[in-house]
């Protein structure tokens, strides 16, 4: 079976996204065998954290199999609407932290810019 996941970046589409693939169980064990190979890289970025995020990949040890907006998992991780209620765009500088990210090896300690926008991220 193979798979376009390409959403647009619209607000609370991770939702939809999420519980139509989690839903069927056929697509959600495929999704676990990809996510649980030794070899597996996975980046989600804008909807697709959010995706992550719903789906329990960001932090898949605190995850408990409750009800969560009719899926059977409970992400400890949840990006719900800015403070504001606005899109918000915004340029910000971060520290990176020691990490077994493949992506941030040898950048502990390196502050760097990262420019921030989205609806959903508080």
């Amino acid at each position: 079976m193979k798979f376009n996941l390409f959403p647009a970046d619209v607000l609370g589409s991770a939702k939809g996204w999420a519980a139509s693939m989690m839903c069927l169980p056929s697509i959600r064990q495929q999704l676990e065998r990809f996510r649980n190979r030794p070899e597996t890289f996975s980046l989600g970025v804008c909807n697709g954290c959010q995706l992550m995020a719903l789906m329990g990949w960001i932090d898949p040890d605190s995850v408990t199999e409750e009800s969560f907006h009719g899926l059977n998992i409970s992400p400890a991780v949840f990006l719900d609407q800015n403070e504001s209620g606005r899109y918000e765009s915004r340029y910000s500088t971060v520290l990176v932290k020691e990490s077994n990210s493949i992506l941030l090896r040898g950048m502990s300690g390196t502050r760097t810019g990262v420019w921030v926008a989205h609806g959903e991220g508080n």
